[in-house]
This record gives C-alpha cells, structure tokens and sequence, in this order.
C-alpha cells in the first residue's frame, strides 16, 4: 500500500523491478497507473543456483503479463527466461553489465599494503575479487594455480595469487592453500574498499606469463 501510494503520487514515467526480490512490485505499479514497466534479471539466488526454485518461478510466471519487457544481464538468462519463466523472445533484451572505464583504468595508483613488491622483475600477480563463497569456486582457481608452480619452474619463484573478498569459504581456502603447499605465495586481504587499485596491482606485469 504504501509503495502504491508512492507510485501514485511521484507518478513515474518508467519502473524497473529488478530480480526477485522486486519483481512482485510490476503489480503494483501497474495497479497505480504506471504504464511504462521493465523488469531485469541479474541472476539467481546462492540457494537456487538453476532458478529452478517452484515458488519463485510461480511468482515470476505471475508476474508475466504485467511486465512490458525484460532485461537479463548474459545470454544464459536470456535462454532461462525464455525456455524456464516462459518469456516470449521479442520480450527480452540482452545487455551486459557496463564497466566504468574511467575508475576501472589501468593508469593509476595501485594497491597497497601487498606482501611482495610487484615489481615486473620478481613477481607477476593474479587475481580475482568477489565473495568467497562455493557458487564462486575460488578452489578451482587455487587448483590451477598449484598447476602452474607445479609445472613451470619460473612459477615457482615468480607467480603470486591474490584473493580479495569474504565469506563462508575464507578458512576452507586458507587450509587448501596450505595443504598444496601454496603458503606465501597466496594473499588473502579480505574486503577491500580500493576494488580499482587492486585489479591494476594484480594484473600480470606487462602481460607477461612465465613459461
């Protein structure tokens, strides 16, 4: 009631429900007179991972033909609202997230606080940033990585892995790391807030990649 009421006064010209936590609201809208209503999907949620989850596909299915058009974020929910949600294609557009390219620049100042100095000669960095959570598979990435110092001789001493983020999965990673023998070679600085500096930082220097 009170979004009803909200939508009625500010009278918008567009809505965009997004997932489904809010696509419920295309109802609402509709009901207070908003004649322009978009709906887009980002992805699905770490407890149903398909978007195969009954109620919520029920609720989406609901909430068809009130939703003028759908945006999906990749081509693979482009295919689930279609084929899964039942979406009609001439509904759907496909558009990637965006990047801001003027803060996500490789000129800049890079990260700091790094427990070696990436300097190109001694060490190239690899990296990866997100939630330290199963649905992520950080594990994958620490198995390649072993690979590599594994397999190449100039790895041994030169390659680093930088994980950034938090989650359930942080003391799983640190004893996978140590169990591959991976100590020192490993960072983990939790959160960050410097997200930029740090994807600079851990770029491989001068794309080079030992052989």
């Amino acid at each position: 009631m009170r979004l009803w009421q909200l939508l009625r006064r500010l009278r918008p010209a567009l809505v965009h429900t997004r997932n489904y936590g809010t696509v419920d609201c295309q109802w609402v809208a509709a009901l207070a007179g908003c004649h322009k209503r978009i709906h887009g999907e980002h992805g699905w949620d770490v407890s149903d991972l398909e978007g195969r989850n009954w109620k919520r596909l029920t609720l989406r299915r609901m909430c068809r033909p009130v939703i003028a058009h759908f945006v999906a974020v990749s081509k693979d929910i482009e295919t689930w609202l279609q084929k899964v949600v039942g979406i009609r294609p001439q509904r759907i557009t496909q558009i990637y997230n965006g990047v801001d390219t003027d803060r996500f620049s490789p000129e800049g100042a890079r990260a700091s606080g790094l427990p070696w100095q990436p300097d190109g000669a001694d060490h190239f960095l690899i990296g990866t940033v997100g939630r330290l959570e199963p649905t992520k598979n950080q594990r994958a990435l620490l198995d390649a990585f072993a690979r590599l110092v594994d397999r190449s001789p100039a790895a041994v001493n030169r390659a680093r892995l930088v994980v950034v983020g938090s989650g359930q999965d942080l003391e799983s990673l640190r004893r996978e790391t140590s169990r591959l023998g991976l100590t020192g070679r490993v960072w983990f600085p939790g959160a960050r807030d410097d997200i930029p500096a740090i994807m600079r930082t851990t770029e491989c220097i001068r794309a080079s990649v030992p052989e």
